[in-house]
């Protein structure tokens, strides 16, 4: 028996790693991605029929370095959306995310909110849109903490093309005040320390 020949096949790890790899990649993906994305896209349909309601949260909390996010959903009569957004990046992470709200039926209302916090030197864009056409209401929010060398960009947009639509917009960032730290340094914690106790309260 050879080795190679005879018990490898003329196949190094080389080869059978990266295969190995890309076939379970294939299986994650047809087994739970796409069936998570459909069930996620007939959710969002849903909304689209009269007194349909809908909770969403979202989390991204370190550990992926670049993803993209883009929600769409249109809002008929006496739907209701809720999404919460918690995103905490770090090192040379890239985190960005679209929401776009159509509120086509009266009674029906929007509220996104997204808390996140930016570390190092990773990046955050947040773009929410809410374009009330009925008599409806509509909230967006953005509070970000930026620490370090990171950069942040939030712009929260509504749009009202009717004269009964409400609608407001948030938006905050700012880095962690020193008097929080030190209230919380006096209580024997470090200075790492009372920033990760202030950045989970923040993100719970």
């Amino acid at each position: 028996l050879h080795p190679n020949d005879d018990v490898n096949m003329s196949q190094s790890s080389n080869d059978t790693f990266p295969t190995a790899m890309h076939i379970s990649a294939v299986i994650a993906i047809e087994d739970k991605l796409i069936p998570a994305a459909e069930l996620l896209i007939a959710t969002f349909k849903r909304l689209e029929k009269e007194n349909a309601r809908l909770e969403m949260e979202t989390s991204q909390i370190g550990g992926i370095d670049d993803t993209e996010r883009k929600t769409t959903a249109t809002l008929k009569e006496k739907a209701s959306l809720i999404v919460k957004e918690k995103i905490l990046t770090e090192g040379e992470q890239r985190a960005v995310t679209d929401f776009l709200v159509d509120m086509n039926g009266d009674g029906c209302s929007a509220n996104v909110v997204s808390r996140s916090v930016a570390k190092d030197r990773s990046t955050q864009d947040f773009l929410s849109r809410i374009n009330g056409n009925c008599a409806c209401t509509g909230h967006t929010e953005c509070d970000a903490i930026i620490m370090d060398n990171a950069r942040v960009e939030a712009v929260p947009k509504i749009s009202a093309n009717h004269a009964e639509a409400s609608l407001i917009h948030e938006a905050a960032i700012g880095k962690i005040a020193g008097e929080q730290l030190i209230k919380l340094m006096t209580l024997g914690l470090t200075a790492a320390e009372a920033e990760e106790q202030i950045v989970n309260g923040f993100l719970r």
